[in-house]
């Protein structure tokens, strides 16, 4: 490999050495895209909160992009440079997986189906409609809570919602009710 005249490897042999800085940032921006690439998409999908279960393999491949990095720059500086590029591919590869996942809305199978010609559908709320088709799978409050980014007393107080505006006694009755308007 040859040196440039700073002192830094230039990694071609074949470039001049005045273009050795020009290369150096090159590399750190390419090395930053992902993080930077990142952030916007996190702060994307916690705005929306369907989206938000893709959510995880980015931060999978943020915490290796860390870990990784970690390890270069204070276990082993020999191997920095390599590290932060494997930790840079973990993380592209989140991102990846994250962008490409489509989430489909909690209620998409159930509701998607529902006309929502009936006047007392259409007095439920757009989250209302969707905790009624989660109520029809058979979820408890908890796992309606934790499918939709709630806490599980807002998803009991939807339900007690839903059943008072539809003029129902209990969850089995809305689920019933539910797919009786889906064959409708």
């Amino acid at each position: 490999m040859v040196e440039a005249a700073s002192g830094v490897p230039n990694p071609l042999g074949v470039l001049p050495a005045s273009w050795s800085d020009e290369l150096d940032a090159a590399a750190v921006w390419l090395l930053q895209a992902p993080l930077l690439l990142a952030g916007v998409v996190i702060a994307v999908r916690l705005r929306r909160p369907a989206e938000r279960a893709g959510l995880r393999w980015l931060l999978g491949g943020a915490l290796g992009f860390a870990v990784l990095a970690g390890i270069g720059h204070s276990l082993l500086p020999s191997a920095a440079d390599a590290l932060d590029v494997l930790g840079a591919l973990v993380l592209g590869g989140g991102l990846a997986v994250a962008l490409l996942h489509r989430s489909a809305p909690a209620a998409a199978s159930t509701s998607s189906q529902v006309e929502y010609d009936d006047e007392r559908l259409s007095a439920l709320s757009a989250r209302e409609r969707e905790v009624l088709a989660l109520v029809a799978e058979g979820l408890t409050n908890r796992q309606i809570a934790e499918r939709l980014f709630i806490s599980p007393v807002t998803a009991r107080n939807h339900v007690s919602r839903i059943l008072t505006k539809l003029d129902l006694e209990n969850r089995t009755q809305a689920a019933t009710w539910l797919s009786r308007r889906a064959v409708d």
